[in-house]
């Protein structure tokens, strides 16, 4: 064969190799102008022939279509990836591609160069020839010649060869000092460094000191090891080695280091096909291996983290919601269900009941938008083996994205709330209870919030203090004025109620109170504290007795009784003496006068006939007792009377003793109480009125709540209806009109401008009377992810003006979120208002526990903790003194047109700290900024 062609054209073979590269990396990461899959062949089999032909390039033949076939294998694995649906892992793949691409073609740059500088023709010359033996010297000439021209053709070509292989030479040093990848070539069985490139060199940590001196003298650390091992096994078989993600410890800065490598050792051939050194073409990718292996890592503590969540969760795949895993928690709790019944199947398919839920609903739109979706106490019902079964739950989806951004699955998150819902619900049915047995008590009553402030009291304690109470204002009691029995002035921040609220205990005292007309009433207090589950105080009840009339027939009776003492003789009171054995043995005189009998129809048993009928046996039943047990005898009873008439007496005796405790007389009295038990049951008969008119006035109090919740609803609606309509047509009027005078046009301005304030004070009124009379369900709140929300909402406010805002961790706190959020909304939107002009505003939201005593407050108790909360801004401040104003419904310190607001804003603070037993004041210096303080107890 002509010895100047070769058996491939290498540089259709780099371009092929090139191509196939390009087009590979086009269709995975799905580029423009990419229509279908590439053509994955490299070489065929055409050009074996010619190998054949010279057996000295056959083993480079085949190693080469070794690295071919290998390359070609890869790139169908990748495709086949793709079209899997895994895009991904494809596009990291191709490092490993892009590796063996370098290779190939760097053996191509070999082979080419082996076979432009392996060409060799025998130099034949004209005293070669004259050894010819040919008869004819014309031949001899003629052949001669031929030889003269060969051989100047030779050294013509010889010439060309040595300038082809010089340029070859260089090529191959510029492509190993720029190569991306490191090389390095061996020689001789030593494996002696001939070459090595600078990113070579780097990657082991050396200098050019490394060249011309064996490897594993070099990298001591790897005589013996697996690499010593691979190096021999392709020196001596000749066989390449190719290593993907291989693990190698190396001395790198002075310490062992493991780094992971994709290399390639490719034996190097003498002409005779003997192995003379291999040539290493590596890539260090630990990175990207400590990066996979992290990402696997974290998926693996993320699947953990669901599996052994105490949180139901679970996590959903795809459209058709494929469960893909759930926790012990969710398959036992919620689902009861095994795992082997619900993993690979759809959520829906699972528990089709969910369909005509709203829940199928909500997990499209979150598949759609990407956005999550949480609701809290949400009612579902739950199929499953033992039947259906309905939850409250607090639940949240949240989207799960691939890297492209699109939407692959929903993870949900499940807390079972029901038993709390049911403990809510039933404290709102004792609630009501209780408000109802509170106004349908005889006796004069009334509650206190955790603030001291008077949240329910009856009809009876609105009578006995003679004064309707303000709800939310009148604090710890609704009388007028109160006094000691000495006629000691008493605070109502030291009458009974606030002392029992404060040292958290029960008390029973006498007090007076006075009414606004100045009468006085003696009355008899007992206030009681109410606690929570966790023993916290949040509130206090208390009875009051008005015992006024019972003390001015006291003080008539202590009077009768001196008159009794001077007159004794005169006495009604009947005096009589038993033997132990309860036998009567003595009645004074005042008893024949009463009873008309004389003492031997008394005496012994004689007596039970003057009782009336009705009340014998359990006069009898109490007596025998008393004598049985030696305690007290009393007893109410109706004694008859000479004319025939039964009146009540109070009949009290007591055990005369000895030293040792026998009883050796009984000793008892017989007082006429008919008139006090008349006045008793007149006063029964008077309580049983006004308990009748007590019920009348709560239910017209409960209509006339019901009518005032209806104008309210109506006027919030009616009133922002023609606002709207007058910003409305007003916008129209003044985009439609092109004729309107500048005048005109400013009117306008001022008409819309108007009517938003309104719309706007409406919306804060509406706001304010909601924390004045929403109902109390407090929650675990967690104030850094709350208040982190809130900072995002005036992201956009805040970047127009450069301002930030810096917050402390702050903790979680049982309380009512949607009016925590407004308290905070409130007070961030404040701070950024009034900001200086020109000055960005630095908002410092910082918390702190601090004890009562140290809070400058008179509401504080000084033995509680609290969690003090400060909200400081640089902005314009205010005066001092207008600190406890600024808390005021429509109170304002700057004109309308200076700072828009409505001047509710803070009042809602105001009462939202009131619905949390919380303090909240304010500490500023006009011109210096101002502190919002807010004090919740703990």
């Amino acid at each position: 064969m002509d010895n100047t062609s070769h058996p491939i054209d290498f540089n259709a073979a780099k371009a092929r190799i090139t191509g196939l590269r390009t087009a590979l990396r086009s269709y995975l990461f799905s580029l423009p102008n990419t229509v279908a899959e590439p053509h994955t062949a490299l070489f065929t089999n055409d050009c074996k022939h010619c190998f054949e032909e010279n057996r000295l390039l056959f083993s480079e033949f085949e190693a080469l279509s070794t690295a071919a076939k290998i390359m070609q294998d890869l790139a169908v694995t990748l495709i086949g990836r793709y079209k899997e649906g895994h895009p991904e892992d494809a596009q990291n793949a191709l490092q490993i591609f892009d590796l063996r691409a370098d290779n190939m073609l760097l053996q191509l740059e070999l082979l080419e160069l082996k076979v432009n500088t392996g060409t060799a023709i025998k130099d034949l010359t004209v005293t070669d020839a004259e050894n010819i033996t040919e008869p004819s010297g014309e031949q001899y000439q003629e052949m001669a010649q031929t030889l003269q021209i060969i051989d100047y053709l030779y050294k013509d070509q010889a010439q060309q060869l040595y300038k082809s292989r010089e340029s070859a030479q260089k090529k191959l040093e510029s492509y190993f000092s720029q190569a991306p990848v490191g090389i390095c070539i061996l020689k001789g069985p030593n494996m002696m460094v001939e070459l090595a490139n600078e990113l070579y060199l780097q990657i082991v940590d050396k200098d050019g000191q490394f060249i011309n001196r064996p490897l594993l003298e070099s990298l001591s650390e790897l005589k013996g090891g697996m690499i010593d091992d691979i190096l021999t096994r392709v020196y001596n078989s000749g066989v390449p080695f190719v290593g993907t993600e291989v693990g190698v410890c190396l001395s790198r800065k002075g310490h062992s280091e493991l780094a992971h490598f994709n290399f390639v050792y490719q034996p190097l051939f003498e002409d005779n096909g003997a192995v003379q050194g291999i040539i290493i073409v590596c890539t260090e990718v630990t990175g990207m291996v400590n990066a996979r292996n992290a990402l696997i890592e974290k998926e693996k503590e993320f699947r953990n983290m669901v599996m052994q969540s105490p949180i139901a969760m679970c996590i959903f795949r795809g459209r058709d919601f494929v469960i893909e895993i759930a926790n012990k928690t969710m398959q036992d709790d919620i689902w009861r269900k095994d795992i082997a019944e619900v993993e690979g199947r759809g959520i829906l398919e699972v528990f089709p009941e969910l369909i005509d839920q709203k829940y199928a609903d909500q997990l499209n739109a979150v598949m759609d938008t990407g956005i999550p979706h949480r609701e809290i106490e949400s009612l579902a019902y739950v199929v499953s083996h033992d039947g259906t079964k309905a939850y409250y739950l607090d639940y949240e989806y949240a989207p799960l994205f691939d890297i492209d951004g699109s939407v692959t699955g929903i993870l949900c998150t499940v807390t079972d709330v029901t038993e709390r819902v049911a403990a809510r619900q039933l404290r709102e049915r004792l609630q009501n209870r209780k408000s109802h047995l509170i106004q349908t008590l005889p006796v004069a009553m009334y509650t206190i919030d955790g603030n001291g402030y008077i949240d329910l009291y009856n009809e009876a304690a609105e009578i006995l203090w003679g004064r309707t109470p303000q709800l939310g204002i009148d604090r710890w009691c609704g009388s007028h004025r109160i006094t000691t029995l000495d006629g000691v002035y008493v605070p109502h921040d030291e009458c009974p109620m606030a002392m029992a609220f404060k040292e958290g205990r029960s008390m029973e005292e006498e007090i007076y109170m006075y009414r606004q007309n100045g009468e006085r009433r003696h009355v008899l207090v007992h206030p009681q504290v109410l606690k929570d589950e966790n023993g916290r105080v949040v509130g206090a009840t208390k009875v009051m007795i008005d015992i006024t009339e019972r003390m001015v027939a006291e003080e008539a009776l202590r009077r009768s009784e001196h008159k009794f003492r001077v007159l004794s003789e005169s006495i009604p009171q009947f005096i009589w003496t038993a033997d132990p054995d309860g036998r009567l043995d003595y009645f004074s005189d005042s008893m024949f006068r009463y009873t008309g009998y004389k003492e031997y129809q008394l005496l012994d048993a004689g007596w039970l006939d003057m009782i009336h009928p009705q009340d014998r046996d359990e006069n009898i039943r109490r007596w025998m007792h008393s004598v049985e047990t030696g305690n007290d005898y009393i007893m109410e009873h109706r004694f008859k009377r000479s004319d025939g008439v039964y009146r009540w007496q109070l009949s009290r005796a007591t055990a005369q003793k000895d030293e040792r405790g026998n009883i050796i007389q009984w000793v008892g009295t017989s007082t006429d109480i008919d008139d006090q038990k008349t006045f008793q049951k007149n006063l029964e008969m008077l309580v049983e009125e006004r308990t009748y008119e007590l019920k009348k006035a709560n239910i017209d109090l409960q209509n006339m709540n019901k009518e005032l919740q209806s104008f309210a609803y109506i006027s919030s609606h009616d009133l922002q209806e023609p606002l709207r309509k007058i910003q409305t047509f007003g916008s129209i009027i003044m985009a439609s009109e092109k004729n309107l005078s500048d005048s005109a046009k400013k009117n306008f301005t001022r008409m819309q401008v108007a009517a938003a304030r309104m719309t706007k004070l409406i919306q804060d009124l509406l706001m304010y009377s909601r924390a004045s009379g929403t109902e109390k369900v407090f929650e675990k709140t967690d104030l850094n992810a709350m208040v982190a929300e809130i900072v995002s909402e005036f992201a956009e406010t805040l970047d127009e003006k450069g301002g930030t805002v810096t917050v402390a961790q702050l903790p979680s706190i049982n309380a009512i979120p949607f009016q925590i959020r407004q308290l905070f909304t409130n007070l961030i939107s404040n701070a950024i208002k009034f900001a200086k002009s020109g000055m960005p505003p630095v908002i410092t939201i910082a918390s702190e526990v601090i004890k009562g005593n140290a809070i400058d407050n008179p509401n504080a108790f000084g033995r509680k903790k609290y969690l003090h909360i400060a909200v400081s801004d640089n902005g314009i401040g205010f005066s001092q003194e207008y600190a406890n104003r600024i808390f005021e419904v429509f109170q304002r310190l700057h004109g309308k047109t200076e700072y828009e607001g409505t001047g509710i804003g803070l009042a809602i603070c105001q009462k939202i700290a009131e619905n949390h037993e919380a303090i909240i004041s304010a500490a500023s210096k006009s011109g210096e900024g101002a502190t919002f303080n807010v004090y919740f107890p703990l």
